[in-house]
Order: C-alpha cells, then structure tokens, then sequence
C-alpha cells in the first residue's frame, strides 16, 4: 500500500474510533487560545485548563497584564511547568498589544513567531486551532506515532511536519493534528504502547517488534 493510501486508511480509522476531536484546552477566544498553548509547553492541558478561569477573570485582556507584574502573573500560573518564563511572556504580550492599541490578533505565521513566549509549534498549533493551519505542528505524540506507522522517518519534529502537511493538508490537518495525540495518549505510549488494542494494528509496521515483547 503506497504511503498517501495508507495516510487516507489511517485518517479513516482514527475517524471511525474517535469520532470528533475537539480541542483539549479551554478557550473561547483568539486571546485565550493563544495564551493556553503558550501555557501548556511542558505542562499537561489538564493542569493549564485548571488555572485559565482564574486568569481570565483576573486577566480579561492583553493589556491587564502589561498593567499587572511578572510576579502577580507567576502566582496564577505557579503550579504549571516553567512558569516564571511563561509569565514574563505573558507580560510581554501585554505590554506589546497594549502599544499596537488593540487586541486582535493577526492570523500570521510571522507575525505570531515574533512575539514573545511564541515558537514555531505555538504558531503553528494556533493556527490550525483557529483554523488557518499553514503547517503541521509535531509535538512528541504525534512525532513518536507517525514514526511508528512509517508516515515519516525524519529526526526533527520540523521535517516531520512538513511530511504531514503534505499527506494531511489544511483541510485535514486540524482533525489529524489531534488524533495522532489522541491516538499516542490512548494507545501508542512511549514504554508500552497497546498494541493488542490499537485500531491500526493490522496496518502500523511497528505492531509485531511491539506485541512480542
């Protein structure tokens, strides 16, 4: 079976499993959005959606936390992954959209890349939330799965991406985005993925050097 069959035989399988995949973080806005995946970097969306009530209320646009301090910021987010970092960033922002006078965001690769806290993978992940995907943002779920079903055989999460864009373009990158996630928290774990009970066991290259183990 060639790979772009393969990759249509997967997106129909994981369809048919998981059904629809809305997004794991909590938001209801380009601001919140943006601000929850900054937040998650190494850190669980369990967690990050346990704090953002409290910051939202507190925090209701860009420019409160530009009128705020880093140390204020860090105590709503103290219990995240690196959140002395993600609090200078979200001061930051504040500070930069508080001097463009408004809040919208540009729906801008460049633009977002430039701002602070923002990397490739935010940008990326965003995008395709909102859905304006130009990419295929690769997170270690999604980069471990794809590997394990030979989609890609890249070493960097970036070429990888653009192995997935090109398999799963715009229209099919946001659902596919979130279930090879999906897929790797279920079933394809790191140390000892569930093979026996995957829905791709009969077309994932990788299922016997798994199962016999």
């Amino acid at each position: 079976m060639r790979k772009v069959e393969r990759a249509s035989y997967i997106e129909e399988k994981l369809s048919s499993e998981f059904g629809p995949l809305g997004p794991t973080l909590c938001f209801k806005n380009d601001r919140e959005c943006l601000i929850a995946i900054l937040l998650s970097a190494q850190t669980t969306d369990i967690s990050v959606n346990k704090v953002t009530p409290s910051l939202w209320e507190r925090y209701p646009t860009f420019a409160s936390f530009a009128e705020s301090s880093v140390e204020e910021i860090e105590g709503y987010i103290h219990s995240l992954g690196l959140y002395k970092n993600k609090a200078k960033s979200l001061f930051l922002l504040g500070k930069i959209f508080k001097e463009r006078g408004e809040e919208n965001i540009p729906h801008d690769f460049s633009f977002l890349v430039s701002l602070p806290g923002v990397g490739e993978k935010t940008a990326g992940v965003f995008l395709i939330e909102r859905d304006k995907a130009i990419s295929f943002p690769v997170d270690t779920h999604i980069f471990r799965v794809t590997h394990r079903l030979a989609l890609q055989k890249e070493k960097t999460p970036s070429k990888a991406g653009e192995k997935l864009f090109r398999l799963y373009p715009k229209e099919k990158a946001s659902y596919m985005h979130r279930a090879f996630i999906t897929l790797g928290r279920r079933f394809c774990k790191a140390q000892k993925p569930l093979c026996k009970h995957c829905p791709l066991q009969e077309i994932c290259p990788s299922y016997f050097s798994f199962f016999e183990k």
